[in-house]
């Protein structure tokens, strides 16, 4: 499994940034990938989104996510 960061649109045409993960190694596998929502932490599957676009290098939110 592996992890990018990337940027997606729900059906309500809400834009947020979120974690992909590829169950696949380093192929997109949109049978069985998903995005970890950035936002809510929720799961979406790809027929659940809109769009997205997987970002090639990762940023470091560590500080954001234990509040520093």
């Amino acid at each position: 499994m592996v992890t990018k960061q990337c940027k997606f649109t729900d059906f309500y045409g809400d834009t947020h940034g979120g974690i992909y993960v590829m169950t696949n190694g380093q192929v997109e596998d949109p049978e069985n990938d998903y995005i970890i929502c950035g936002c809510c932490g929720g799961i979406f599957q790809l027929d659940e989104v809109e769009s997205y676009s997987i970002y090639p290098n990762w940023v470091n939110i560590s500080s954001e996510i234990i509040g520093e």
